[in-house]
C-alpha cells in the first residue's frame, strides 16, 4: 500500500484488525487484501446457511462444524461480534448436543448480514491495484 492514510473501515469490523490485514499487499502482488475480503465474504455465507441448514435438521454436530469455521474466519477479519454469536452457539451445540434456538440462529443472520455489507463496503473504498 502506499503512503495514503488508510480509510477507517465502517462498523462492525475491528479497525485493528482490518489494518493488519492490509499488510497481505505487496508491489508484486497488489489486491491481496481485496481477495482476502472476497474470499471471507463467500465463505463466510456458505459457512452460515451449512449452520442453518445443521439447526433446520437438528444436526448439532454439523452445527457445531459450520459455527466453529464461521467463527474463526470472522474473528480473522476483525468481524469481532459475529465470531463472538459464532462461538456461543458452537460451545451450545457441542456442550448441549443440541441445535441453537430458532431466535440465535436469527440474531446471527443479521449480524452475519451487516458484516457482509461492511465487507462490500470496504472492498468498494479500496482503490484499484494498478494496471499489471
Amino acid at each position: 500500500m502506499t503512503g495514503a492514510p488508510a480509510l477507517r473501515p465502517p462498523g462492525w469490523l475491528d479497525p485493528q484488525r482490518i489494518e493488519q490485514l492490509r499488510l497481505v499487499e505487496t508491489p508484486e502482488e497488489p489486491g491481496r487484501f481485496v481477495r482476502l475480503l472476497e474470499l471471507y465474504l463467500r465463505s463466510s455465507a456458505a459457512w452460515f446457511e451449512q449452520l442453518r441448514t445443521a439447526a433446520t435438521n437438528d444436526d448439532p454436530e454439523g452445527v457445531v462444524r459450520a459455527a466453529h469455521d464461521l467463527r474463526s474466519s470472522s474473528d480473522a477479519v476483525g468481524a469481532r461480534t459475529l465470531a463472538v454469536l459464532a462461538g456461543q452457539i458452537e460451545v451450545q451445540a457441542r456442550s448441549s448436543g443440541t441445535s441453537p434456538p430458532r431466535g440465535r440462529i436469527e440474531a446471527l443472520a443479521l449480524e452475519q448480514q451487516a458484516v457482509a455489507a461492511a465487507v462490500r463496503t470496504l472492498i468498494a473504498l479500496e482503490p484499484a491495484p494498478p494496471p499489471a
